[in-house]
């Protein structure tokens, strides 16, 4: 600025609008990364609530009985699952009932049939013990314990 001349001349003031243009792109961008950043926690949010629900919904399944199946969710979701055996059957409860560890698969679909999310956890199963399965020693045919 020369002397006795009041005012910007028009270099100042387009170095002046560059500047405040890319102050104002940066605070633009830092708004548009933390609502990006929202919208994950939201859906984390949703999708760890929709697993808790789906948690207490098949928590009744036995996998020897029914290694496949599905269940309905709020909002027309749909939990499907399939179970694995991990292991052979194992005599428990008295002979009364065999055992298996099984690993269940569950995935998780929205209304519209897209994948959601899915669960992996070992669940025991459980069958009766057949009448035409081997005979349980008594305990007086094994010996003392």
């Amino acid at each position: 600025m020369t002397a006795g001349k009041r005012g910007f001349s028009l270099i100042e003031a387009l170095a002046a609008l560059i500047i405040a243009s890319l102050v104002l792109l940066a605070a633009y961008s830092l708004q548009q990364q933390m609502l990006d950043a929202e919208r994950r926690y939201e859906r984390a949010l949703a999708l760890s609530e929709l697993k808790r629900t789906t948690i207490v919904l098949i928590r009744d399944v036995n996998p020897a009985a029914e290694p496949r199946g599905s269940r309905a969710l709020a909002g027309n979701r749909i939990a499907r699952w399939t179970a694995s055996p991990r292991g052979a059957f194992v005599r428990a409860t008295g002979g009364l009932h065999e055992v298996r560890l099984y690993r269940m698969t569950v995935v998780l679909h929205e209304a519209d049939g897209r994948p959601a999310g899915q669960l992996q956890f070992d669940r025991v199963g459980w069958r009766p013990v057949s009448a035409t399965g081997p005979a349980l020693p008594s305990r007086s045919a094994a010996g003392p314990p």
